[in-house]
């Protein structure tokens, strides 16, 4: 069974990093954890985090006051989003498909609704398998209700406490992934 860990909790947007080394301390089981982050494209001190040593990987995210992590065995990403946020302006719904505009246009939130989508694409995105741009025009409407999407599992945390939506995903099926 593949194992999985995920937080999403109040803090300063610097918390995030150290967030992710905790679970990943906790995850592998050693005492000092070293994360990088290097850019594919310019070689900057961005991109995807990397654990030094292997062993596990790493994802993080922030957003208006909150952090979020998610560790696992294979490829992960986490997102996290504000609805206060997300609530101070007009939801850039034209962004999205056709088919999710209705969606969310339907929803009696559709704040929540908009973010829910918006949090599966940052984390297709952050897995690396498609750009902003081709994240924007999938379809991810499926992903609600538990399908696979590019072969990704993506899995809505509850971050309602907080008034925020986040997600979290792998490549791994459903019914293997052990959640903490």
């Amino acid at each position: 069974m593949l194992e999985v860990t995920t937080v999403v909790q109040p803090g300063d947007p610097a918390a995030a990093r150290p967030l992710a080394e905790r679970l990943v301390a906790t995850h592998t089981g050693r005492a000092e954890v070293r994360l990088t982050q290097t850019c594919a494209e310019c070689g900057g001190q961005h991109g995807r985090p990397q654990v030094v040593g292997g062993g596990a990987h790493v994802g993080w995210a922030r957003s208006a006051g909150l952090v979020a992590a998610v560790v696992a065995d294979v490829p992960c990403a986490i997102d996290v989003e504000s609805l206060a946020v997300l609530r101070a302006g007009p939801l850039p719904l034209d962004l999205f498909p056709p088919a999710e505009q209705a969606w969310v246009a339907a929803q009696d939130d559709r704040v929540r609704a908009f973010a829910r989508l918006w949090v599966r694409k940052e984390v297709l995105v952050k897995l690396g398998d498609v750009s902003l741009d081709e994240a924007l025009g999938l379809d991810l409407l499926a992903s609600l209700t538990g399908h696979a999407v590019l072969g990704r599992t993506l899995v809505e945390l509850d971050a309602a406490s907080y008034d925020a939506v986040a997600a979290w995903g792998t490549d791994e099926d459903d019914s293997r992934v052990a959640r903490s």
